[in-house]
């Protein structure tokens, strides 16, 4: 009977996992992603190398070479700064660094001895550039000039402002579909106080002086009578100056000129039988 029930009895299994049991040890490969990085990290300081390299060699000043026969191209379309900064893309964008403003006076005044240029070709349709600018402009193609070389000038768009940039070449050539807006000068302003006012907003300026208005825009709803003083004086200095100039460099007298502007003068035909233009 004790060894029937001896027998019966299921045979006792070992402990899981069994003390003797270790699963195998697998191996890493921990270094192939530490390797990926490693060269990913390496082309890209080499791309960073090469690029500032290439960069720096196009900042490198090479010596300009002026061929026989060379014409000084001037264009202030996008306007004349006193200063200008080098642009780190321009190899890559084909474009170049603009000419500051003394640079331009330099050029002109290097341009006048230089007996490799023999001319200046003056592309004036818009003249981005500030009155006083203007006037020391002309006054070095008017230096430019003594030398006997030619100014032609070519104005597709423009205003006064261009017109009179071009004033002192030789020649003033437009297209037939060109515009001229000559119509004399004006100063606008844009007055917010009464916009303020329905928003809301008290906008106090303490003004101690008449002609002390560049904050009239904010607290007046027009010209007070002291800035338009000084803004009338303003423009008849400019447009006394534009005068000056046409009867200088144009057959047309003062008097001529100014009638033939307070008409209004725009279209190409009109300018050319009125000896605005060549």
């Amino acid at each position: 009977m004790a060894e029937n029930q001896s027998q019966q009895q299921p045979p006792q299994m070992p402990p899981y996992p069994p003390s003797y049991y270790r699963a195998p040890r697998k191996s890493s490969n921990w270094w192939i992603p530490l390797t990926i990085i490693g060269v990913f990290l390496v082309l890209v300081v080499v791309v960073i190398v090469i690029f500032f390299g290439m960069v720096s060699s196009s900042f490198e000043s090479k010596p300009v070479e002026v061929k026989t026969n060379s014409v000084l191209y001037l264009n202030f379309a996008h306007g004349l700064k006193e200063y200008t900064k080098e642009n780190p893309f321009a190899a890559f964008t084909g474009g170049g660094t603009p000419a500051s403003f003394l640079g331009t006076l330099t050029a002109i005044k290097n341009a006048k001895s230089d007996d490799n240029i023999k001319g200046i070709y003056f592309r004036a349709s818009y003249c981005q550039t500030g009155f006083a600018k203007t006037a020391e402009l002309i006054d070095a193609i008017k230096d430019f000039k003594s030398s006997g070389k030619f100014v032609y000038s070519f104005i597709e768009v423009g205003n006064e402002r261009s017109y009179l940039n071009a004033l002192p070449s030789d020649k003033i050539f437009m297209p037939a579909e060109g515009i001229l807006e000559m119509n004399g000068f004006g100063i606008t302003g844009i007055f917010v106080k009464n916009l303020l006012n329905d928003l809301g907003i008290d906008y106090y300026i303490q003004q101690y002086e008449d002609f002390k208005s560049a904050a009239e825009t904010l607290n007046r709803s027009k010209f007070s009578d002291s800035a338009r003083v000084q803004l009338y004086s303003l423009l008849g200095q400019r447009y006394d100056y534009l005068l000056d100039e046409i009867a200088e460099n144009r057959p047309i007298d003062r008097e001529s000129a100014a009638d033939m502007i307070s008409r209004g003068i725009y279209t190409t035909d009109s300018l050319l039988a009125l000896k605005f233009i060549d």
